[in-house]
């Protein structure tokens, strides 16, 4: 979390970056590497930092999107709980976890 650069300016943006933290926290073991390859392409740190924007993208179109050269994530600041972002992030990691990238 201390690789986290982003001051937010909104109520929303505050309650969308708390629920990150929050949900960073709570992650153990395998589920911490798999977090930090999909916000920097490697299950090692390998940068000094990882910038967070926001966007207020709705419906399907929400969810959070990295570019791992830059490390760079864009958090949607529109959930409605933290169980929302958590589910969110749950699904993209196992995904991630299941694609031919991570069985390289």
């Amino acid at each position: 979390m201390k690789l986290f650069r982003r001051k937010p300016s909104t109520g929303r943006e505050r309650q969308s970056l708390d629920y990150l933290k929050k949900f960073v926290n709570s992650l153990e073991g395998k589920a911490l590497y798999v977090f930090l390859r999909f916000c920097t392409g490697s299950d090692v740190i390998t940068c000094d930092s990882i910038r967070i924007c926001f966007s207020s993208l709705e419906g399907p179109q929400r969810h959070p999107v990295t570019r791992t050269f830059t490390p760079f994530l864009e958090l949607p600041t529109l959930y409605e709980s933290f169980p929302a972002l958590a589910e969110e992030f749950t699904n993209i990691m196992t995904e991630s976890q299941a694609s031919s990238f991570d069985k390289i």
